[in-house]
């Protein structure tokens, strides 16, 4: 059986870096729970990579999205391939992936 992978989309990256150093300036345990729990939804996802839901704004079942605190987890599930394509606040608009 083929394993599946998980890679980031550079701006996924970069979302998920500037939002574990903003919260790192108010709490470095906090960032560091928040990071934790951002590897642990990922590693479930390898497991169960549909267990997310479709995110509502694209309404397609390789779009899904999956929460870490008050973050989105965006990611696209297709060929085997879990891509992260965006990490952000759930209190903002989602707009273009």
């Amino acid at each position: 059986m083929e394993e599946i992978s998980i890679i980031w989309a550079d701006k996924a990256k970069e979302n998920a870096r500037d939002i574990y150093g903003y919260l790192f300036e108010g709490s470095a345990t906090y960032a560091a729970t928040w990071a934790d729990e951002v590897e642990r939804k990922l590693d479930m996802l390898i497991k169960f990579p549909e267990m997310g839901r479709i995110v509502p704004e694209f309404n397609v079942s390789f779009i899904r999205e999956i929460f870490a605190g008050q973050y989105r987890i965006v990611y696209t599930f297709q060929n085997k391939i879990i891509t992260v394509v965006s990490v952000r606040s759930m209190l903002q608009p989602l707009g273009k992936l």
